[in-house]
């Protein structure tokens, strides 16, 4: 399966999913982006970036509503042909494990070794998860950080899931698909949710958290259900929806300046429940699914990493302004006015 229907401004677009797919889980092995399952249907695909093909690898028609899926470090530097994926959330209310192969690149007669084992052992989280959201941290890469809602954070073992540390957000409740990003510092995520943004830092030793509220420019206040993804500084928050209104907005935040931008670049078409997710390398964006119109959308979108952060529109000029400012060694009292007024431009 797999068609490239035509080339635009915005990069190249692949109109053929195998199905429409609202709030698909994606991640990236090699050359494959392994889309695990989406709010409705638990079959599994492969898309193979090199091809531009998908393929089947898990067939399962029973329905799910949410869930979560990371790839786990490898710890096996001499199998790097396998890669084990964990699932998390109300995917049939469990916890499980895949080993996962390439079905591009090995016999079909083992294709039954790709399939979801349930954990039965896991004494962290068993219940029902709802709007998951799953980064790997710790200075050992030892922990799970896992927000759901309503508003909880919690930090299980990787290597048993049990309960390490459990949290709060300072929030009312998580709507709709969250941003949830790990920085460079390997205890230290970033979380945006409607009106809410945080930095969020978690004390090993003392097993407590911190949060030190970030601002949410102005313009994407109120709306969820983006799609996100870092890469490299930046978190790119794409589309949404707030009220009955999708979007086709980029929106780029800077971990390090703490500043908002918008891409002068927009999506093809508004979508919201989209998944974002780069390449290896860094090089290109992939928009997947979504809901568009109010039908879960077969489109699939990529468009180069360098043009979306490179360009800008004009109106947000003014945030070089700020940046002087933030560099300036001065100290000037109004300064934090000076960013809440720039940010509610943005």
């Amino acid at each position: 399966m797999g068609n490239k229907q035509n080339t635009s401004r915005w990069g190249e677009i692949f109109d053929i999913l195998p199905c429409g797919l609202f709030r698909p889980q994606c991640v990236v092995f090699k050359n494959e982006i392994l889309i695990c399952g989406t709010w409705k249907i638990a079959s599994c695909y492969s898309y193979n970036m090199s091809t531009q093909q998908y393929k089947l690898f898990y067939e399962d028609k029973r329905m799910c509503n949410g869930h979560a899926i990371i790839k786990l470090p490898n710890e096996n530097e001499e199998n790097e042909e396998e890669v084990t994926l964990l699932l998390l959330g109300s995917f049939q209310n469990r916890v499980a494990w895949m080993k996962y192969r390439s079905v591009w690149a090995w016999q079909s007669n083992f294709q039954k070794n790709n399939e979801w084992i349930p954990e039965e052992k896991s004494k962290g989280i068993n219940a029902y998860l709802e709007d998951p959201c799953v980064v790997v941290g710790g200075s050992k890469n030892q922990y799970l950080f896992v927000v759901y809602r309503p508003n909880n954070i919690s930090v299980l073992m990787l290597h048993n899931l049990e309960l390490f540390a459990k949290g709060t957000l300072p929030i009312d409740c998580i709507v709709g698909a969250s941003c949830f990003v790990k920085t460079d510092n390997c205890n230290q995520m970033i979380f945006f949710n409607r009106l809410h943004g945080y930095l969020i830092t978690f004390d090993e030793t003392v097993q407590h958290f911190q949060f030190q509220k970030l601002t949410v420019c102005n313009k994407l206040r109120g709306r969820f259900d983006y799609s996100s993804v870092r890469v490299k500084d930046w978190i790119l928050l794409i589309g949404g929806k707030f009220g009955l209104k999708s979007f086709d907005t980029i929106y780029c935040y800077s971990i390090s300046l703490k500043i908002w931008r918008l891409s002068k670049y927009r999506l093809p078409i508004s979508l919201h429940g989209s998944c974002a997710i780069v390449d290896d390398q860094l090089c290109w964006l992939h928009v997947i699914g979504g809901k568009h119109e109010n039908k879960d959308s077969r489109h699939h979108f990529k468009i180069k990493i360098a043009d979306i952060i490179n360009n800008w529109r004009d109106e947000n000029e003014i945030v070089v302004i700020e940046h002087w400012f933030r560099t300036c060694k001065i100290s000037f009292l109004w300064v934090r006015d000076l960013n809440d007024v720039i940010n509610s431009f943005l």
